[in-house]
């Protein structure tokens, strides 16, 4: 894969996992259901290791599969950073 700039794919340079950290299994939204729980799941799962705000948004798509996921990295990466 060649003419990709990691600027424009990497929403916050800086992020950084607590040095402990372990890969969570999360459920992975689709698009389906109610998109309000599952971030409250997300948000509420990283914060107990102590995962930072800026990390927390770098991994989100992560999280999502499908149809959500393309509408994810559909936006402008202004929008996906707010």
């Amino acid at each position: 894969m060649t003419g990709f700039d990691i600027n424009e794919l990497c929403l916050f340079l800086n992020a950084k996992l607590p040095k402990k950290f372990k890969p969570i299994d999360f459920t992975k939204f689709d698009g389906i259901g109610d998109p309000k729980t599952h971030l409250t799941g997300y948000i509420g799962a990283l914060s107990m290791w102590g995962v930072e705000k800026d990390a927390l948004a770098q991994m989100f798509s992560q999280s999502l599969v499908g149809h959500a996921l393309h509408s994810f990295t559909s936006l402008d990466q202004t929008r996906r950073q707010s």
